[in-house]
């Protein structure tokens, strides 16, 4: 147990303070988002915003990780705290040959703190793990983070493609970022009832995060008749907002509509969520989705 400030000069006369690892990375964790009440000093692991989504790279034969830095919090201990790392080259490692079958494979950083976990030494790791099922990755390995999925082919269908997976770090009081923002266009519910209106699969990462879903639109009547009208949203959403408006003019009209919750998504899941329209009579709906991420 430890009580730290820091930085502070050392007194001569005791030779304190002296700072262990533990300690200066749980200092460290004040600059950063991602503390809980289990993990006071937790931080959402990610790479720096800016790093490019071509970091990962692959071929048939060989993965590489190129230079990039982030911030890792993987250790069981509560008391651990996060790791800056930084990769200042090229890092490469074979690909397994491609099978019968698609599969999808994981490239990840690694975080290795001997006192913590048992490695042998402090370092941060690139590493690679082969699936074995079409279109879905395997297990992420202890204390590390994906930053890709390699899609390989079945033997004979061409070369892999890479999709960029890497979470982002997040600073203390930071905005996180926005990670998609879709729109229906214009959409015209012809009937009373619940239609399908917007929909999309939330893409993954390889660590649990939640997702705030906001939706802002507008919806109106055909002028012609009096409509109730209103949008929700489906796909595991615990919804916190929303608001239903009544359109009553006899001549075309539009109001504002308004939605909002959220979903926590597991590491790797790509679950589809979705707004749907409701109606009580004709109307029309154009609106907006805004998925952003928070890395829990």
């Amino acid at each position: 147990m430890a009580n730290t400030i820091h930085p502070v000069d050392v007194v001569v006369a005791t030779g304190l303070p002296l700072y262990s690892g533990r300690m200066l990375r749980q200092v460290g964790s004040v600059a950063f988002a991602g503390a809980t009440a289990a993990r006071p000093f937790g931080v959402s692991s990610g790479v720096r915003p800016g790093t490019s989504t071509t970091t990962v790279t692959a071929t048939a034969t060989v993965w590489t990780v190129n230079p990039h830095a982030g911030l890792l919090d993987f250790e069981a201990a509560m008391e651990s705290g996060p790791t800056s790392y930084a990769i200042d080259a090229a890092v490469t490692g074979a690909v397994r040959a491609a099978d019968g079958f698609a599969r999808v494979d994981l490239v990840w950083v690694r975080q290795d703190i001997p006192l913590e976990d048992g490695a042998s030494v402090p370092a941060v790791v690139p590493g690679y793990t082969y699936g074995t099922v079409a279109s879905t990755p395997p297990a992420t390995p202890a204390r590390c983070m994906v930053l890709a999925w390699v899609n390989v082919p079945a033997s004979g269908g061409g070369s892999p493609t890479v999709t960029w997976k890497a979470p982002y770090a997040v600073a203390a009081g930071a905005d996180m970022p926005v990670i998609t923002r879709v729109s229906s266009g214009d959409v015209n519910a012809v009937a009373s009832g619940i239609g399908v209106i917007s929909a999309g699969a939330i893409p993954a990462v390889g660590m649990p995060t939640r997702v705030y879903v906001q939706v802002e639109g507008v919806a109106g009547n055909n002028g012609a008749t009096a409509v109730d009208v209103s949008v929700d949203l489906y796909g595991s959403i615990t919804p916190t907002q929303g608001t239903n408006h009544s359109v009553t003019a006899a001549t075309a009209k539009w109001v504002t509509i308004t939605r909002s919750g959220f979903v926590d998504v597991p590491a790797n899941a790509t679950p589809t969520i979705g707004v749907l329209s409701v109606q009580t009579a004709q109307a029309w709906f154009s609106v907006n989705m805004t998925l952003t991420r928070v890395n829990n």
